[in-house]
């Protein structure tokens, strides 16, 4: 389009279709009315009447038989302990002591001859000793028993085999005992050592108490004819 020819018409107003001055010229656009949402109302739900259960009796409790009443368990009774055992293991004791001790050892050939170099002892030799002869008959012990007592001796030690026993220490020596023994006369006669001891224990220890052996009357013989 020549300028010219446009100039001959003069200012104008051109509408482009599509433009923004176009758009604001037009009449708004009316959308169609939408129709109004019905609320559908639901019916109100009617409580529903479960029938009546029948009451059921009430529960006794149940009674039960009643146990009798037991007494409490008791302890089973421990044996008694015989009374002659218990003496004839403390006569056991001092007297195989005794035999161990330096008031005897020392002078005892017989123990120094069948004894170890490191002092050990035959147990089954002691059986053989007349005073240890009459404890055991005299309440009634036998060897196993006296073997076992021997284990609470304080002066003595049993081997681990229980065959063997020797006194706890030094081994003895030579001594002299004299300025430690006394002698005592007047007593009545069928004093036991057991009394003696229990008289002379009062002032001191006793270590041995030695009876004099009764002498037995020797009966005279016929003279032959």
């Amino acid at each position: 389009i020549n300028a010219e020819y446009m100039g001959s018409f003069g200012p104008m107003d051109c509408a482009v279709p599509g433009s923004s001055s176009d758009l604001s010229n037009q009449p708004p656009q009316q959308q169609p009315p939408q129709p109004p949402q019905r609320t559908i109302k639901q019916p109100p739900q009617l409580p529903i009447k479960q029938p009546p259960q029948p009451k059921q009796p009430p529960q006794q409790p149940s009674q039960q038989p009643q146990q009798p009443l037991q007494p409490p368990p008791t302890q089973p009774e421990q044996p008694a302990v015989d009374e002659s055992l218990l003496i004839g293991a403390d006569q056991i004791l001092r007297q195989v002591q005794y035999y161990f001790s330096d008031d005897n050892l020392p002078g005892d050939n017989y123990m120094l001859a069948n004894m170890s170099s490191e002092g050990w002892f035959d147990v089954s030799l002691l059986f053989r000793f007349p005073k240890v002869q009459k404890i055991q008959s005299q309440h009634k012990l036998n060897q196993s028993f006296i073997v076992q007592t021997l284990r609470f001796a304080e002066t003595l030690e049993l081997s681990p085999d229980s065959r063997y026993v020797r006194r706890k220490g030094d081994q003895p020596e030579q001594l002299k005992v004299g300025a430690r023994t006394v002698s005592v006369l007047g007593y009545q006669p069928g004093t036991s050592e057991k009394e003696i001891f229990e008289l002379f224990s009062r002032f001191g220890t006793v270590s041995s108490i030695k009876l004099p052996k009764k002498k037995k009357k020797k009966k005279k013989k016929n003279p032959t004819l």
